[in-house]
């Protein structure tokens, strides 16, 4: 990205949300934001890679990463981020509780694909291997210290008063939203930490979900992570991408009652997920499927709900 630095510094000063880019230079905005965060740059090249890919055959005007009022919307996969997301805001902006899946095919095709060949990660991981001591709920921080604050005070709140031992893991991007430090200060003067509730900072993902008895977010990616690997889960805040299949709950001990998600159900929502709401950038035929996702809205007229119905 070093050759692009004067003509990016251009672009990002007169960065405006209402202003129209050409999708192939929406990738230097992308790095400019998010220059010191090298757990997010690694997916620099998807937004080059679609931007690349979509230009030419859409007005500037007409999409935008950021600018929801845009005709079409695109941006970086659910949990992994190759599997780019591209509509006129379904399953970005949009999260109805349709049942689409419903009519997806049962096979594992797609489940073994993600077990096997995706990380399921949406960005890059701190290191730490986590080794599991007792029984425990793991619950993932997001955006702590914005919009995420008060659903997390009170998921801490709840841990400590029915005494539900639960790993807080933080935010492989900590910083900023993410920054965890201020909301464990707050908890602490607010007397709501406990036994019961551990800080689990820089810790890779996989084996903390792997160990995990049960899975809670506000409505993080690693949710998806969760359900591959059959753990009771739930959200907080919704809709989300995977509200369809997983339970939305209030913050209280319902949360303990709350199952695995049925295997044929799963690989239902699996197939459909990716064969309709993911575009894989990982395969050679990328800009093909990306294309024809356009032909559909472009040419043949297809709504949303069209476009994603199975």
């Amino acid at each position: 990205m070093s050759g692009h630095r004067g003509e990016d510094l251009v672009l990002v000063l007169t960065f405006d949300h209402k202003a129209s880019y050409e999708p192939r230079d929406y990738h230097k905005i992308y790095y400019l934001y998010r220059k010191d965060v090298p757990e997010k740059l690694i997916n620099v090249k998807y937004v080059k890679m679609f931007g690349d890919t979509i230009q030419g055959h859409i007005p500037k005007e007409q999409i935008d990463w950021e600018e929801k009022i845009r005709k079409y919307r695109y941006t970086g996969g659910y949990a992994n981020f190759h599997l780019m997301r591209f509509s006129k805001g379904l399953y970005i902006d949009q999260f109805p509780v349709w049942g689409q899946y419903k009519d997806a095919p049962a096979n594992e095709d797609i489940y073994n694909y993600f077990i096997n060949e995706c990380g399921n990660d949406r960005y890059g991981q701190h290191t730490k291997t986590f080794v599991k001591q007792r029984p425990y709920t793991l619950f993932a921080l997001q955006m702590t210290a914005r919009k995420d604050f008060k659903e997390t005070v009170k998921y801490i709140a709840w841990a400590t008063k029915s005494k539900t031992y639960t790993i807080f893991k933080t935010h492989p991007c900590a910083g900023g939203g993410t920054d965890y430090k201020g909301l464990w200060a707050y908890c602490k003067k607010q007397d709501l930490l406990s036994e019961y509730t551990q800080l689990a900072d820089g810790y890779h993902s996989e084996e903390l979900v792997k160990n995990c008895d049960r899975f809670v977010s506000v409505d993080s990616g690693l949710t998806f992570k969760a359900l591959l690997q059959d753990k009771p889960t739930c959200t907080l805040r919704g809709p989300s991408m995977t509200t369809d299949i997983i339970p939305l709950v209030e913050t209280d001990d319902s949360i303990l009652e709350v199952k695995a998600v049925d295997k044929k159900q799963k690989l239902k929502w699996l197939n459909w997920f990716y064969n309709r709401v993911c575009l894989d950038y990982h395969k050679d035929n990328y800009a093909e499927k990306t294309l024809e996702k356009l032909y559909k809205y472009e040419k043949k007229g297809l709504t949303d709900y069209e476009v994603h119905q199975w």
